[in-house]
């Protein structure tokens, strides 16, 4: 029997991440379709990725994955806290699994604030500590906001677009069939 590749765990959170914030109508309500940049669906997306850009083409949301780690171990009886009988020992395999989420609001005054950090927040926390992935056994996020000078059109007053971060770090473990591809 041929032995099947594994799972692609960063591709299925990565497709989790999305259908978190998507499953959130807040969240979703304020994006066009076009304005969310995806990486996983097709090559045609990479042209959603545009140099230059109208106004139409905000706010914008775009998800990356930007890294991770990996750590192999032989499974622990928990019964004893010992490794496991010989017979019995199961490859397990802890990773981290680094993601950033970029959102871009449409044109801002100074005075301006845009709910756009919230929602993305309210969204992640709604999914709770799995996000719906059974070997998923952490979610941690750090987020920042920046503000960046709008072009600025003739007559109007001087606006800006924030950029919100929002770095998203997964932590899984699989073990045994999960791991092989196995079922």
């Amino acid at each position: 029997m041929p032995i099947e590749d594994p799972p692609d765990i960063d591709l299925e959170i990565y497709r989790r991440v999305w259908t978190v914030l998507e499953e959130y109508a807040p969240w979703e309500a304020a994006f066009e379709e076009g304005n969310k940049i995806r990486y996983d669906v097709d090559e045609s997306n990479a042209d959603q990725d545009k140099m230059h850009k109208a106004d139409g083409d905000y706010p914008e949301a775009k998800l990356e994955q930007t890294g991770g780690s990996s750590t192999g171990r032989l499974g622990i009886d928990q019964t004893f806290g010992t490794l496991s009988d010989e017979g019995c020992q199961e490859w397990v395999e802890a990773q981290t699994h680094a993601y950033r989420l970029t959102v871009i609001t449409t044109k801002l005054t100074m005075l301006e604030q845009s709910p756009l950090r919230t929602l993305t927040l309210n969204a992640l926390r709604l999914a709770g500590p799995r996000i719906g992935l059974d070997y998923v056994t952490k979610v941690s996020w750090r987020w920042s906001v920046e503000r960046r000078a709008a072009a600025e059109e003739e007559g109007e007053d001087p606006t800006f677009r924030q950029v919100i971060t929002i770095d998203i770090s997964v932590e899984s473990e699989t073990e045994g069939p999960r791991l092989t591809g196995a079922r």
